[in-house]
């Protein structure tokens, strides 16, 4: 065993059930009883895909082969009980990457009738004892954007150098204090596959079915970790994402083994050429993605949820608050692509037990230390928060106010 975290414990106890979710400026948290949203960021990428660029984008094909031996199926492993195999094999080792940060990677299978498998990459928190950690979730937009945007731009250990394409440490990395799952959402992201056209995903329900497997494969080959508080988060997009496994998660939680609990959502900025990075031979044997093609944005995923972008999720959030689940959302002030007073209109339509509380609720200043960081405004458990002084990205204009911001959601402080 290399350390703690190759100890294998029992399943988790029926205990609380949180989750947060985050994008378009909706992160959600959610608890058996309480439910945390909060939405972060806007559908930014969906403005920037011209008929041109969507041609280019789809001549990447995201069809797999079944004659790649080398991607590291996991799923077989599990089925058959073999967890302590499939952690050894997943362990990240050699190529670019440091030998003092674990992680893990591999994929899932979440549909068999088409072979379509997800990618993930998890990396155990590095300073809070294994496996006593939050676990955070992250999802990237597009929709068809790879999540390793969001670990080599936004939150992850390391960035790439823009000098010479070798890795750097990130100073205030959220896998210092949280253990982070990145996962290539939806199916064909990234370096996820499927061996059939029917195995992408065309609605946010098949969206949340596939992540709803995903995670349930990954609690059973990290069953230590079904009791801890569980975050999912994302950008653009993935504010569909994440409501839609959020929900998938509610409805099916009451009859599963496997409890899941989740809860928060942060991003960073940085620079580097990742994409060519994670074309690289050696890193792509290190991370067992075999042949796949790696795609900073499929266009095929994209074109697969065109007529999904107008279908709305307000249902299910609704029908979160009416539950008692709590839900927070915060935004930029300066956020010109979803601004602050377009998502006010946003929460004040919202129809749930305590929306008028809120409608009628007075703003608080919120600080952090001396500066004042932004306000907030609560009803029942619904709150929204504005961010001064930050955009479209608000962990990425203010990382300092916004990690404020998660730890108090994390630790269930008020604003």
């Amino acid at each position: 065993m290399d350390n703690a975290l190759d100890v294998l414990s029992s399943t988790a106890e029926d205990g609380e059930i949180e989750i947060l979710i985050s994008v378009y400026h909706i992160k959600m948290w959610y608890s058996l009883l309480i439910v945390l949203v909060v939405v972060l960021g806007a559908t930014s990428q969906l403005l920037v895909l011209d008929s041109k660029k969507l041609a280019l984008l789809k001549s990447k094909s995201a069809i797999g082969s079944k004659s790649d031996s080398e991607r590291l199926l996991l799923t077989p492993l599990l089925e058959e009980g073999k967890v302590a195999t499939s952690r050894k094999l997943a362990r990240v080792r050699g190529g670019p990457f440091p030998a003092d940060i674990l992680s893990y990677s591999g994929y899932f299978t979440v549909d068999k009738q088409y072979n379509s498998n997800m990618f993930f990459w998890f990396f155990p928190a590095e300073n809070v004892t294994y496996p006593n950690a939050p676990v955070v979730v992250w999802l990237q937009g597009g929709p068809g954007g790879s999540s390793m945007y969001g670990l080599f731009t936004e939150l992850g250990p390391f960035r790439i150098s823009p000098v010479n394409e070798t890795l750097e440490i990130i100073p205030y990395a959220w896998t210092k204090n949280y253990s982070v799952l990145f996962i290539d959402n939806p199916v064909g992201t990234g370096f996820s596959f499927t061996d059939h056209e029917e195995g992408f995903a065309r609605n946010e329900t098949q969206v949340g079915d596939n992540l709803y497997s995903l995670l349930v494969q990954f609690y059973t080959m990290f069953p230590e970790l079904q009791d801890r508080d569980l975050y999912i988060n994302g950008e653009s997009y993935a504010g569909k994402y994440i409501p839609a496994i959020g929900y998938t998660i509610h409805k099916r939680n009451p009859t599963a083994d496997i409890k899941i609990n989740l809860k928060g959502s942060v991003e960073q900025h940085v620079g580097g050429d990742y994409v060519t990075f994670l074309r690289r031979p050696d890193v792509r044997k290190a991370l067992h993605v075999g042949k796949a093609y790696f795609q900073e944005i499929n266009g095929h995923v994209y074109e697969k949820l065109l007529e999904d972008m107008m279908q709305s999720v307000k249902p299910w959030v609704e029908e979160l608050l009416d539950s008692d689940y709590r839900i927070v959302y915060y935004s930029g002030q300066m956020d010109i692509i979803v601004g602050y007073p377009m998502s006010t209109l946003y929460y004040e339509s919202l129809e749930f037990k305590d929306a008028q509380e809120y409608r009628n609720a007075p703003r608080k200043p919120w600080y952090v230390g001396d500066e004042l960081a932004g306000y907030s405004r609560t009803g029942g458990n619904f709150t929204e928060i504005m961010v001064r002084n930050a955009g479209h990205m608000v962990p990425s204009d203010q990382p300092e106010w916004a990690l404020n911001l998660i730890n108090k959601i994390t630790n269930g402080e008020e604003f």
